[in-house]
């Protein structure tokens, strides 16, 4: 059977307090921003951190488009029809907007790589860690 190993609590608190700082970085730049679960109609990046004790552990942001966007998307995915042009360009505003993410992050120099595995998760910003500076 399959079992999923859960990090150490402590890790998942200094995982938490990286999103944090992620937060407070994404804010000074303009950019909306919650954690993931705050509400479903929140647009913006969203931070979630993930307490997997794998490489799939750790703080991840995603882009969350309007609510329109992403209910006509799952219309049409649903339906089969992948290649929409509404799902094309919600791929579009997602991999831009992670790309952004990662140049505004790696500029407030934080540790972070671009995380494109579709189907594990959307286009997605992994970080890693916060190097020198801090907005303390």
């Amino acid at each position: 059977m399959f079992g999923l190993s859960r990090a150490s609590d402590q890790t998942i608190a200094e995982w938490r307090e990286l999103g944090d700082k992620v937060c407070a970085a994404l804010q000074l730049a303009g950019i909306p921003v919650h954690w993931m679960g705050e509400g479903l109609d929140l647009i913006g990046a969203e931070v979630e951190v993930d307490g997997a004790d794998d490489e799939m552990g750790g703080v991840f942001i995603t882009w969350r488009p309007a609510p329109e966007l992403s209910k006509a998307v799952v219309e049409c995915t649903s339906e089969g029809r992948n290649d929409a042009p509404i799902v094309q360009l919600s791929l579009s505003i997602a991999m831009s907007m992670r790309d952004a993410i990662v140049g505004i992050l790696r500029s407030s120099d934080f540790d972070v790589v671009p995380f494109d595995d579709y189907d594990m998760r959307p286009p997605a910003v992994h970080v890693l860690h916060l190097n020198v500076f801090s907005l303390d």
